[in-house]
This record gives structure tokens, C-alpha cells and sequence, in this order.
């Protein structure tokens, strides 16, 4: 069945989904009901294949957008760390500088490992593994704490 609307409105609200990735932001800039386009990115090969060509058209050019967000604000971040924060002195109303705080610190270090981590392929998690004999061992005595306490 045909859709009620025209190839060039399904085509805008492609480049829409392709931009935001939110059926309500689209749904906002086209007028078309959010349930209409969930329908269609789950459902409708049409309109997947409009997403898909135009995410390989813009596809590099988005990714080096993010690209470059991703480095200057790593640069921000390192600015931040090296020089601090940049606050209004209420007294002067003059700009300054003033040391991060040592949480704010942790946070950025800690996510920009895990991240590297990811680039690296590398694990961002201990995973403790147990062989088979010490699971059932332990379930077992679980089990027995439980039933003595009945």
C-alpha cells in the first residue's frame, strides 16, 4: 500500500532520522506522527533503505564531525585538568582559575580510560570467573543456609 506521503517527505524525514535519531525530534521538524516513523524504521524496507543511503552519503562527513568534537573536547578537558576550571570571582566578577576538584578529576580520568580502553579493544571490566566444580559448590551451601533456615 502506498504511503499517504510523498517520496520527498519520506526522504526528509530519513535525512531527519539519520540526523537525530529520535522519532519525536523528527516527528517535530515534519509534521509526520512518531508512531508512523517507529513503524517505518522497524518495518518499512523503503524507508531503511532511504536511512542507510543517506547515512553512507554523510556517514564520513558526520563521523568527522564527531571526530572533531571528540578532540576538542578532550583538548578542553586537558586545558581543564592543567589550569583548572574557569569560574566568576564573585568579588571582582573578573574571571579566574581555580583547581578542578579531586572527584571531578577521578571522573574524567576514569572515563577517559575506559574509553581508550574500548578504542584499544581492550576489556573495561574485571570479570571474576569461577570453574564449574566451585559454582555448584557454592550454589550447594547457599542452597543449605537457605533450607536451615526453614
Amino acid at each position: 500500500m502506498p504511503s499517504k506521503y510523498s517520496r520527498s517527505k519520506r526522504l526528509k524525514a530519513a535525512a531527519a532520522m539519520v540526523a537525530h535519531g529520535s522519532s519525536l525530534v523528527v516527528s517535530d521538524q515534519t509534521g509526520i506522527p512518531g508512531s508512523t516513523l517507529r513503524h517505518w524504521r522497524r518495518n518499512d524496507e523503503e524507508f531503511q533503505s532511504m536511512c542507510q543511503e543517506i547515512w553512507f552519503e554523510f556517514g564520513e562527513e558526520i563521523k568527522a564531525t564527531l571526530a572533531q568534537i571528540v578532540k576538542e573536547s578532550g583538548e578542553q578537558v586537558l586545558d581543564r585538568l592543567r589550569g583548572g576550571d574557569t569560574v566568576r570571582d564573585p568579588k571582582t566578577g573578573g574571571l579566574a582559575r581555580v583547581p578542578m576538584r579531586g572527584k571531578d578529576i577521578a571522573i574524567c580520568g576514569a572515563v577517559a580510560f575506559d574509553k581508550l580502553r574500548l578504542a584499544e579493544s581492550q576489556p573495561t571490566q574485571i570479570v571474576r570467573h569461577e570453574d564449574t566444580k566451585a559454582q555448584i559448590d557454592r550454589l550447594a551451601e547457599q542452597f543449605r543456609a537457605i533450607s536451615d533456615q526453614h
